[in-house]
């Protein structure tokens, strides 16, 4: 019997699939459903703490309960699939100075993890639509943006009216991994002066990678915070 096929019948006897022996320890992948259910409203809508799961979310972006009795005349009974897993979801809109709603990856979040986790995340999907009946032509966009400045659009229009949640698989919907990303931005718009439309976003899906070190062309230096407004709109 051959040496290496001897080696790989010991293996399950110690509890080690090949698997998991041969892939290298330094770079597993780590997948985050974010569905925001842990976080705490008060009257149904909250600002989200910083970082949560490695993540900075803009001053645009509220977690908020739609069933709360509070937001009753506010959030129509045909909104509340924003939760598509209840009790929570993000509620976004621009900010009084047009700041659009975004996350970035937290550096000194993820340097400081158990797992070491490099400063980037890739965006594998999330549930997005706009709030209430919105007129016809109404568009929802995702920007992301790469630690190696590399920029990534989508963006969708749905029908005049009540909608249900969009389950949106970044690279089946557009072609490209959605990888080795700094920041996300989010925003619905209507018209022809794209004006700014609240919409609701829920169970996100992204995947950090842990590693000691970083990896050439990483983006940052000493785990410091990127500056992802220079140069973006």
């Amino acid at each position: 019997m051959h040496p290496q096929t001897l080696f790989f019948q010991i293996l399950p006897i110690l509890g080690i699939t090949q698997g998991s022996f041969i892939k290298p320890p330094s770079s597993p992948e780590e997948f985050t459903l974010l569905d925001f259910d842990s976080l705490p409203t008060s009257h149904g809508l909250a600002p989200l703490p910083g970082p949560y799961n490695h993540l900075t979310f803009s001053t645009a972006f509220n977690v908020f309960f739609p069933e709360s009795p509070s937001l009753a005349d506010r959030i129509s009974p045909h909104d509340l699939n924003c939760a598509t897993s209840p009790p929570n979801a993000l509620l976004g809109s621009r900010t009084a100075k047009d700041d659009i709603a975004s996350f970035t990856i937290n550096t000194t979040s993820t340097s400081t993890s158990p797992s070491h986790l490099r400063p980037y995340f890739t965006l594998h999907k999330s549930n997005i639509k706009p709030l209430d009946a919105p007129p016809p032509g109404t568009e929802m966009h995702v920007r992301g943006t790469s630690v190696d400045g590399k920029v990534l659009e989508w963006s969708v229009t749905f029908p005049a009216g009540y909608s249900l949640p969009l389950e949106v698989r970044m690279e089946e919907f557009s072609g490209e991994k959605w990888e080795r990303l700094g920041k996300v931005e989010m925003w619905a718009e209507f018209g022809y002066d794209a004006l700014d439309w609240e919409f609701c976003v829920d169970d996100l899906e992204v995947e950090f990678t842990s590693g000691d070190g970083l990896d050439e062309g990483d983006g940052v230096d000493g785990g410091s915070e990127v500056d992802w407004k220079k140069g973006l709109r």
